[in-house]
């Protein structure tokens, strides 16, 4: 599960845009959901070791992937 941006969509040719996601181009998407920060909050969460040093939030430009 990943948050993303989303970038646009093509209703005609069933095609959703979206950005800075962890797969790789052309992917199907099993599911989208809304984000709503009031709802979908964590109160207690564990961030693994192997992602400590990462930055606490992407960047509003992305990563240029």
């Amino acid at each position: 599960m990943t948050t993303c941006k989303l970038e646009g969509v093509d209703e005609v040719n069933g095609i959703v845009r979206i950005a800075d996601i962890d797969t790789y181009d052309g992917t199907g998407i099993v599911d989208l959901k809304s984000h709503f920060p009031v709802c979908d909050r964590v109160e207690e969460f564990r961030v693994p070791a192997w992602v400590s040093d990462w930055s606490e939030w992407m960047p509003e430009e992305g990563l240029g992937l």
